[in-house]
């Protein structure tokens, strides 16, 4: 199952959903997998990450750059 989901984070892959993944880290002691996506909205990103549900939790967050928080002066 984790080969077919490290495959599944290739970017020709993810570029089949509208997907770009930009960087991609795990923590080994807690089987966590973190993703930080492009897509022009959510669902494409929901569609995406659904074959991680087979292997537990998964959680969806919007994120911004942080030289977008500075710009907003929100920091």
């Amino acid at each position: 199952m984790g080969k077919m989901l490290l495959s599944h984070t290739h970017s020709e892959n993810a570029s089949k959903f509208g997907v770009t993944i930009q960087a991609s880290a795990g923590t080994e002691s807690q089987h966590t997998l973190q993703l930080i996506m492009d897509a022009a909205d959510k669902q494409k990103v929901d569609e995406f990450v659904t074959p991680f549900t087979q292997m537990g939790t998964v959680e969806v967050t919007t994120g911004i750059a942080c030289e977008a928080i500075v710009a907003r002066g929100r920091c």
